[in-house]
């Protein structure tokens, strides 16, 4: 189960996916809907992590 600890962490099992045609919201998507990730074994410092934690900050955050 991936953890909000596993995010601030870098250890999400994910690397880097900030590429040219990615945005924020589909980078959130793909770390949400993982299967089978190698969650907590490996640091991988890049941005997904910091993405998706993001995404969480926005949803506590942002009054609409």
């Amino acid at each position: 189960m991936l953890t909000i600890l596993h995010l601030l962490t870098q250890t999400t099992g994910v690397g880097h996916l900030c590429v040219p045609g990615n945005t924020y919201a589909n980078i959130a998507d793909y770390i949400v809907h993982l299967k089978g990730e190698p969650v907590g074994e490996e640091v991988l410092y890049s941005c997904p992590a910091y993405v998706l934690m993001g995404k969480i900050l926005e949803k506590f955050s942002v009054k609409e």
